[in-house]
């Protein structure tokens, strides 16, 4: 990742005030592996810097706020915590027959689990 890029980030994550420096690290370490149009998934961030999901979407939403990150949408099916493995870049971009891959349920536009893809070059 380009190391202006990870100073902006590391900036960014700075001016949030729940985060102290070890976890701003642990954070960094982990980011700088992404490359463009990676996906990244809230999940990785949660596990490695024990913090909740809010506080890490929190810092994702920030961070597509500033053009690093875009908002994308996996599908997961409710009825067999199944998910789809597409990733669509607006909701407006689902279709509106989903079917499970898994077990056949009808998915709804709602059964959505947002993720973020890396907008920057390497």
């Amino acid at each position: 990742m380009l190391l202006n890029t990870l100073s902006t980030v590391e900036k960014k994550l700075n001016e949030i005030d729940f985060l102290d420096i070890n976890k701003i690290d642990v954070f960094l370490d982990t980011f700088k592996h992404y490359k463009k149009d990676n996906i990244v998934y809230p999940g990785v961030f949660i596990r490695n810097l024990g913090i909740s999901s809010t506080a890490v979407y929190r810092i994702l939403y920030e961070l597509s706020n500033i053009g690093i990150l875009e908002i994308n949408y996996e599908i997961f099916c409710e009825e067999c915590n199944h998910f789809r493995g597409i990733i669509y870049r607006s909701i407006a971009s689902i279709p509106d027959d989903l079917i499970c891959d898994n077990c056949n349920k009808e998915i709804t536009i709602l059964d959505y689990v947002v993720v973020f893809r890396m907008l920057v070059d390497v």
